[in-house]
């Protein structure tokens, strides 16, 4: 009778790990077009090298660069606000790419040396209107060596996409 207790306890508790956790299960490949109601987003390519331009190995870590495109298929435009302390804030990009390294090792486009700015080398700060052409961007993260290195650990990409009410987060996996 303790077993079969033992067992059920066993059997609930897994149930409710799987209730808690309510993100977006599947998991894209590069190349894979993902949407919301108001956003498509496309993770182009991933790539992770040791310089980037003329930067080599900042604070002993080395690049992992991302280009993604993103269309706006809302009727509103997705755009830029300035914040009260004069910051540019994203209404687009909430939250930016995430790498998951050997799941829980996170690093974002805020992993930078002081205030060099990696993000958004091919993008304007301008509104992202309905029914246009879309933007391509380009993001770098800092990342350690050893995510280069060890090939071994899975490794992916967190992209959040903007919804109408706040984003949705959609994972691609690299390896």
């Amino acid at each position: 009778m303790k077993k079969i207790i033992a067992v059920f306890l066993a059997v609930v508790m897994c149930l409710s790990f799987v209730a808690c956790d309510g993100g977006d299960k599947n998991l894209y490949a590069i190349g894979d077009m993902v949407s919301t109601d108001c956003a498509q987003l496309t993770l182009e390519s991933f790539e992770i090298v040791n310089e980037y331009g003329s930067l080599v190995n900042v604070d002993g870590k080395i690049f992992a660069v991302l280009t993604f495109s993103v269309k706006n298929i809302g009727k509103n435009e997705l755009g830029y606000i300035k914040t009260i302390n004069e910051n540019t804030h994203s209404l687009l990009f909430s939250s930016m790419p995430c790498i998951d390294y050997n799941d829980g090792y996170l690093f974002s486009y805020d992993d930078k040396l002081g205030n060099l700015d990696f993000c958004s080398t091919h993008l304007t700060l301008s509104d992202l209107t309905p029914l246009s052409d879309g933007i391509t961007v380009e993001v770098v993260i800092l990342v350690p060596p050893e995510v280069k290195a060890n090939e071994d650990n899975p490794l992916l990409v967190k992209m959040a996409v903007p919804k109408t009410n706040g984003t949705k987060v959609f994972t691609y996996k690299i390896r």
